[in-house]
């Protein structure tokens, strides 16, 4: 536990995972008549909300910019004013409400036609979205 306390790995993690679970299928819609599989689609968050994955991205990549602010600001002043960690936890749970909104938006049967069910995209975003928000809550400070 000391180390998530010390170093910043914990949101490095989970924001790089929500990144990467925003281009992997979000959901699978598996479509049968009459008990024949009749076809299916995965949609990717960005692929099937635009809207909801560019706003993902987008925080993702504000937290990350927050997480390396102080590496930052040799370069840019900008940055010099970003290095609260706390900054990354609005990024965090903006991720968060767009996530749990796409969600619960998806219904859980397609009238009988078929099933939808949650894609491998949506669970890496779950694990990298709880990893994001507890980042700066448990961080203390590089030593």
């Amino acid at each position: 536990m000391g180390i998530l306390k010390e170093k910043r790995y914990l949101g490095m993690v989970g924001n790089i995972l929500t990144l990467v679970g925003v281009f992997l299928p979000f959901c699978s819609i598996t479509v049968s008549l009459f008990g024949v599989s009749a076809g299916g689609a995965s949609l990717s968050l960005i692929g099937g909300a635009p809207f909801y994955g560019i706003l993902v991205l987008a925080a993702s990549i504000f937290a990350l910019l927050v997480i390396f602010s102080d590496k930052l600001a040799d370069k840019v002043p900008f940055f010099a004013k970003l290095q609260n960690q706390k900054l990354a936890l609005i990024a965090a749970i903006v991720s968060a409400v767009a996530v749990i909104i796409n969600a619960l938006s998806l219904p859980g049967s397609t009238g009988g036609l078929g099933t939808i069910s949650l894609g491998f995209g949506f669970w890496l975003m779950v694990i990298g979205v709880v990893a994001s928000v507890a980042y700066p809550i448990i961080y203390k400070g590089d030593k």
